[in-house]
């Protein structure tokens, strides 16, 4: 073990607790000497238990080890209450999406990707609404324009900072927020009698079905492997069948819902069927650089958010630039 009693525990906390400027999960407090509160008497002294962490996935002897303190501090005046970490769940998986692009010693600037995500959003809404057409173009290539000026201008605190942090900010902007965007202006192709906006579900479908078909195929007949350095798992058998998967559910798909698309759907099905792979494999390089298995612990047995949804960030563009130039075009 690290410590093999409580005053190890203390100088290790006393460690931990220091502030890292490098880090930017780390939170500037006054330094706490634990080890002087050792020998302190613990009468009144609040004691605070998070109730999450007590809950399933807690060794039971770790548990019983926690409950039999708090019983301990109790009994000698302090008062020991449960609490709630009502945000947790999701606080955990960001930390790691945080703390495993650090650890490979990249530091991508939030406040540039907290503004272009607002200022996305603000073209689309005060431009006339109707995808990347017309004027809204020319502010959407400024809204690129501004991202790249940004992550480069960004660099310029040259002794703190690397190339590769400007590279890691353009790729989080344009990767997770400008690819998901698609899906808002697929929304809005509503102009006429047409029902363009309802391809939106072949974003979906296309990508969770591929995931779904190429899973159970793989398991029941996968013997080659597709991309053995980047996912192990994946084979050539699971990858046909995902394609399969996603052409015959986007088939449904058009044949009950829209049926005067329906060969449309199943062509999405089939590009879908290719490219959502092409989705999860990007997010696989990451995750394998980054030496992590999932993004986060957020949906139990799956990972995180971007674990479901990495196909999505490309199934989006790709349905709306097929409607845009074979639909609409």
């Amino acid at each position: 073990p690290v410590a093999k009693d409580v005053a190890d525990c203390a100088a290790i906390l006393e460690v931990l607790a220091v502030h890292d400027p490098k880090d930017s999960t780390s939170v500037k407090r006054e330094d706490t000497d634990f080890t002087s509160a050792l020998t302190g008497d613990v009468k009144g002294m609040k004691v605070g238990i998070p109730r999450d962490y007590l809950g399933e996935g807690l060794d039971s002897q770790v548990k019983e080890a926690v409950l039999k303190a708090a019983r301990s501090l109790e009994s000698q005046g302090a008062q020991v209450e449960e609490f709630d970490l009502s945000l947790v769940e999701y606080a955990i998986p960001a930390y790691y999406v945080i703390a495993s692009a650090e650890a490979m010693g990249i530091r991508p600037s939030h406040w540039i990707g907290n503004a272009a995500v607002v200022a996305l959003y603000a073209i689309n809404l005060l431009t006339d609404r109707s995808g990347i057409t017309g004027d809204s173009v020319l502010w959407h290539l400024l809204w690129v324009f501004g991202v790249i000026a940004a992550s480069i201008l960004y660099l310029f605190r040259i002794d703190e900072r690397k190339p590769e942090d400007g590279m890691a900010t353009m790729t989080g902007v344009f990767y997770v927020v400008f690819f998901s965007y698609h899906a808002v202006l697929i929304d809005q192709f509503r102009s006429g009698a047409n029902e363009y906006h309802l391809l939106i579900w072949l974003v979906f479908i296309t990508a969770f079905a591929t995931d779904i078909m190429a899973y159970f195929t793989g398991y029941a007949f996968g013997k080659h492997k597709l991309c053995p350095k980047i996912s192990p798992k994946k084979t050539v058998e699971g990858s046909i069948g995902g394609i399969v998967g996603s052409i015959l559910c986007s088939g449904l798909f058009g044949y009950f819902a829209v049926p005067q698309l329906l060969a449309d759907c199943l062509l999405i099905g089939a590009l879908g069927g290719v490219i959502s792979q092409f989705g999860d494999l990007s997010a696989s390089v990451f995750k394998r650089k980054m030496g992590i298995k999932d993004y986060g612990t957020l949906i139990p047995g799956h990972g995180g958010i971007m674990d479901r949804f990495d196909s999505v960030m490309f199934t989006a563009p790709m349905v709306y630039y097929y409607i845009a130039f074979v639909l609409a075009g």
